[in-house]
């Protein structure tokens, strides 16, 4: 078997006729021969694409036969929430931090709603760096280690903020 896998699949072939030198209708019509071509082969080639922006590509890719199953990767809830926080927490490293607090780490998760995890990912990198200037400005050389304060988080919160907006929540909900 193989796997063929595009990430940013919307780049790649988005509907026809929105540019004005054709290079992407060449490219679409191309890949839907391509495509086309596989079904007759009867292989086990499975393609698969990413992308955050579905309602930009081009219709005729979307049929069955081609990319017929759509999976919507859905907002992470509360407890996804906590995860991601976890886990990018710990690729960073992070000790003595407010997720070690339950009720402010709590407060915190809850106030993330609508955020993806490239957006929690954001926002904990932005409270990261805002305490590593902090601690280089204080001359504390002494703690390689990171710590991030409740002051930190609110002023990545005011730096970060969803990136999808109410009216695109709504419109991927429907598809």
């Amino acid at each position: 078997p193989c796997i063929l896998f595009f990430d940013e699949f919307d780049s790649l072939a988005p509907r026809r006729g929105h540019d004005s030198t054709g290079v992407t209708d060449r490219v679409v019509n191309q890949i839907l021969t391509l495509m086309d071509g596989l079904e007759e082969r009867k292989q086990n080639i499975f393609i698969i694409a990413a992308t955050s922006r579905p309602d930009l590509i081009d219709l005729a890719l979307l049929r069955p036969g081609r990319f017929d199953q759509i999976v919507h990767c859905k907002l992470p809830d509360e407890n996804e929430r906590k995860e991601i926080f976890m886990v990018i927490g710990q690729k960073l490293s992070i000790e003595n931090c407010i997720i070690n607090d339950e009720i402010l780490f709590n407060q915190i998760v809850k106030s993330t709603e609508n955020f993806t995890g490239a957006d929690i990912q954001a926002l904990l990198y932005n409270a990261f760096l805002d305490a590593t200037k902090q601690q280089q400005s204080q001359n504390d050389n002494n703690n390689n280690k990171v710590q991030i304060e409740w002051a930190n988080i609110q002023r990545a919160m005011d730096m970060t903020k969803p990136s999808l907006s109410e009216q695109e929540r709504k419109r991927f909900g429907r598809m």
